[in-house]
């Protein structure tokens, strides 16, 4: 009895060696997505750092991979003419974020902000239209990097890959008042608009959908109407940063009305309410989906009916965000995020933000939903793999003329046997 105990106990000892000495197998990663918007200011002292973690992160990264400026790329106002006083400075800020970019070989994709339309002035589109030539002109090797062509709201359909589906759109078309492109672009009125995604959204059904503009649907920042006691009192720093002149009781006015009025480019505005609606109540039928946005200078990962809203627009500017119903996790400082996408379904997000060294540190971390990718069933494949042999039976057209043969003198044979010919039918079965 002591030897089979003792035999047992070295096998035991064995066989744990056996499986501490297997290798852990790692999950595949199919595609990497790093998120930043707002990088307009790239030379402030945190704007510097942050970007410097995402040039490491871009070296470093492995497999297929893509970036996306969610807007708001030149401060103030977008890329005005050559001989405009602030040409130098606007075409500076972007050149910097371009030549970051300069041999990073994954997918590159740059949308327009309110600021890129200089702020919705009447010039705003021509402001948009030359900093798409300036974007796509740096790309030489690359058919096309700034999205949507030619100042049009899209949306635009782009495979990354056989299991990932974007959708870019330009939500400051959609508020924009002044001269704007609608006749050449692909859409007829902005129904169509919301039609023409709501398909996307439809055709992609068994895929991971993001769908990427400048403003956020789901937000928690200053464009979603809150703010922290400093705005109410020193409400001017909002415009200047050092301007800290005490104005109790009036100071809150200009938060509580952008709370319950606001701006044009605040969620409480009805034209950006309208269109917040919209897109809500596509999304909600199609689970989730992946809304992308920047506006807001923080972080925000938001969760609503089973749609996962992702600020990321603090490239370059800081400022205060609230944990509000929705959000699982925000952060005010500089900073990016970046969604990981496995073989096995799994979706993680991080968030990544600037230290004292260039690796930068991750603040946030979450497997935001599992979607194993499901081939979708054409034609060709159904003709290629399925066995359609016993899909059909034989059987008799109709019984309901059998009778017996005392049947048969008595009321006639009244083509009974044409009635009850065998024929061939498809089989349907509603349970598979």
């Amino acid at each position: 009895t002591m030897r089979a105990v003792i035999a047992i106990f070295i096998y035991l000892c064995f066989f744990q060696q056996q499986l501490i000495a297997q290798p852990a197998t790692e999950k595949e990663l199919v595609y990497t997505f790093f998120l930043i918007g707002d990088t307009g200011k790239p030379l402030y002292e945190n704007a510097k750092a942050n970007l410097d973690v995402l040039d490491d992160q871009l070296q470093q990264v492995k497999g297929s991979s893509g970036i996306i400026f969610l807007g708001d790329n030149i401060y103030p106002i977008g890329l005005p003419q050559q001989d405009d006083m602030l040409y130098n400075d606007a075409q500076k800020y972007l050149d910097v974020q371009l030549k970051m970019l300069e041999d990073y070989s994954g997918d590159i994709f740059f949308v327009a902000g309110n600021h890129d339309w200089a702020k919705g002035r009447k010039y705003g589109w021509q402001q948009v239209l030359r900093q798409e030539a300036a974007v796509d002109s740096f790309f030489t090797e690359r058919k096309n990097v700034f999205f949507p062509d030619g100042g049009c709201p899209g949306p635009v359909e782009i495979s990354l890959n056989e299991e990932i589906t974007l959708i870019l759109i330009d939500t400051q078309w959609l508020l924009h008042r002044h001269q704007k492109p609608l006749a050449d672009c692909d859409i007829e009125s902005v129904q169509d608009l919301f039609l023409q995604i709501e398909d996307i959204l439809s055709n992609n059904m068994n895929k991971k959908v993001i769908v990427a503009g400048h403003h956020p649907l789901v937000t928690y920042g200053a464009h979603g109407g809150y703010f922290n006691l400093r705005h109410h009192i020193f409400p001017l720093t909002d415009v200047v940063d050092w301007l800290y002149l005490p104005l109790p009781v009036m100071g809150s006015i200009y938060p509580l009305y952008r709370k319950y009025f606001g701006d044009i480019q605040d969620l409480a505005h009805p034209e950006y309410k309208a269109i917040k609606s919209q897109l809500l109540t596509y999304f909600k039928d199609y689970p989730n989906t992946i809304y992308v946005a920047g506006h807001e200078h923080n972080l925000q990962y938001n969760l609503r009916d089973s749609t996962h809203y992702i600020v990321s627009g603090a490239g370059s500017k800081e400022s205060f965000v609230k944990k509000g119903k929705y959000a699982q996790f925000v952060s005010h400082g500089t900073g990016f995020s970046k969604l990981l996408f496995y073989k096995d379904g799994n979706v993680i997000l991080q968030t990544w933000e600037p230290d004292e060294t260039s690796a930068g540190k991750m603040v946030y971390e979450n497997t935001i939903f599992s979607k194993p990718y499901i081939e979708e069933m054409t034609e060709e494949y159904y003709e290629e793999n399925v066995d359609f042999r016993d899909s059909t039976v034989i059987v008799p057209g109709s019984e309901q003329y059998e009778t017996s043969d005392f049947g048969k003198f008595m009321l006639g044979k009244n083509y009974r046997d044409v009635w009850g010919m065998p024929i061939e039918v498809e089989v349907f079965d509603i349970g598979k």
